[in-house]
């Protein structure tokens, strides 16, 4: 197990001989039996636990993830939130402009929450475990793997609210009779209807690009609120239990 963890993680306990903390740290990347990167969000989360809990025992200077590590979790942060992104793309106007004022025509409100909630169902639940991470935010090695996977998660869920609000606001101001029956027209029989339900959604179609750029925009710093809200929170407590310990020495 301690082994399995020195190749993963960077270090190797030398034996019970050697006294607890006593332990060889080797750079990401250098591990000897082979690298082995994280795999995805879930795994890099798990990895950062992992360095929680090796910082706990000894002092790890942040050199540990070198550069190479560095761009590993980024890449991980930045793939996470361009599939969470790529599906609230493809499931939102589908979402928005078809199910729920056609096939649902007018449900309940818990009906229509829980529909409305499925686009962003992934990007809310993997806002959560970034948040959850913010409990790690404390050594040096896990400040830097967990601000390099958020600066990409962060940089790609932008990203993704800009394209979607752009390409909504352009299909928005594009939607003129003309340009819309050019489209429609293609549809045959169905021409008359494409056509009239384009303009019974087009009031709707920028707001939406409004809602989901908030929505991803909140994805995208609101684990990064919670670091830091929480790092604030703990640096408070340490002031005020040294302050309250002075004073009882005085």
């Amino acid at each position: 197990m301690a082994s399995s963890q020195g190749s993963r993680y960077g270090g190797n306990r030398q034996g019970e001989a050697g006294g607890r903390g006593n332990a060889q740290i080797l750079p990401y990347g250098q591990q000897r039996g082979g690298d082995v990167k994280p795999r995805g969000l879930l795994s890099a989360i798990s990895d950062i636990q992992r360095y929680y809990v090796m910082e706990r025992g000894q002092d790890i200077p942040g050199e540990f993830l070198t550069i190479e590590g560095s761009l590993d979790y980024f890449k991980i942060g930045a793939k996470s939130g361009f599939g969470e992104g790529l599906l609230l793309f493809l499931l939102f106007p589908l979402v928005e402009f078809w199910f729920i004022p056609f096939m649902l025509k007018d449900p309940p409100l818990s009906v229509r929450l829980m529909v409305a909630g499925l686009p962003v169902f992934m990007v809310a639940i993997n806002t959560g475990l970034c948040a959850y991470v913010g409990k790690f935010y404390i050594g040096r090695l896990t400040r830097k793997a967990i601000n390099s996977l958020f600066v990409g998660r962060s940089m790609a869920l932008l990203a993704k609210g800009l394209l979607i609000f752009l390409l909504y606001y352009f299909v928005a101001n594009l939607g003129t009779p003309k340009n819309v029956w050019e489209v429609a027209r293609h549809f045959g029989g169905s021409a008359e209807t494409v056509y009239a339900r384009f303009f019974e959604v087009r009031p709707h179609i920028i707001p939406a690009g409004v809602k989901a750029l908030v929505f991803l925009t909140v994805g995208a710093l609101g684990p990064y609120g919670a670091v830091y809200l929480l790092d604030w929170w703990r640096r408070h407590k340490i002031r005020r239990n040294l302050a309250y310990v002075s004073s009882s020495n005085d």
